[in-house]
């Protein structure tokens, strides 16, 4: 019987899940359920930002724009450890923001498999990108979705 939980959040939890008729009741299916929510919560929250810290990140090309306002990158990222990842894509943001390697233009996931990127700027705000990547139709329907316009800058595609 338990007259006090010594944790705040451990009473709380057992408020949230009806099967604990009463206060003092221990129900272990209810709790073991309880136990892995919280423990996926903690890691949500502990490792929320960690891959800005162990994202490797390889610059394959620079360009800015020709007034200086815009710059665009190809780069490749790999991380993610044992079970790790790697992909390479396309950043466009303004000169003064900080990069960010999972604001990429190119697909809608990070294993999008794309590669042999050119870069070139046809105007101030119009960027041409020349690149590589799968035809089959399959990948195509879930990974080649392409940003047409980021930040202020059209942006045109040349498949190879």
């Amino acid at each position: 019987m338990i007259k006090r939980l010594p944790i705040p959040a451990i009473r709380l939890f057992l408020l949230l899940y009806p099967k604990m008729k009463k206060a003092n009741s221990f129900h272990w299916p209810a709790l073991g359920w309880g136990v892995i929510f919280l423990g996926l919560i903690i890691l949500a929250i502990a490792c929320g930002e960690q891959w800005r810290k162990t994202d490797r990140v390889t610059v394959l090309q620079e360009k800015f724009s020709p007034g200086g306002r815009y710059v665009a990158t190809a780069f490749e990222c790999a991380g993610g450890g044992a079970a790790g990842y790697f992909y390479s894509n396309v950043n466009v943001r303004r000169q003064e923001e900080p990069f960010n390697q999972r604001h990429f233009i190119l697909g809608d996931k990070l294993w999008s498999g794309y590669g042999n990127f050119d870069l070139q700027w046809l105007g101030s705000n119009h960027l041409q990108v020349t690149y590589q990547g799968p035809k089959d139709p399959k990948w195509l329907k879930q990974n080649g979705s392409r940003k047409e316009q980021c930040c202020g800058v059209k942006i045109t595609y040349v498949h190879r």
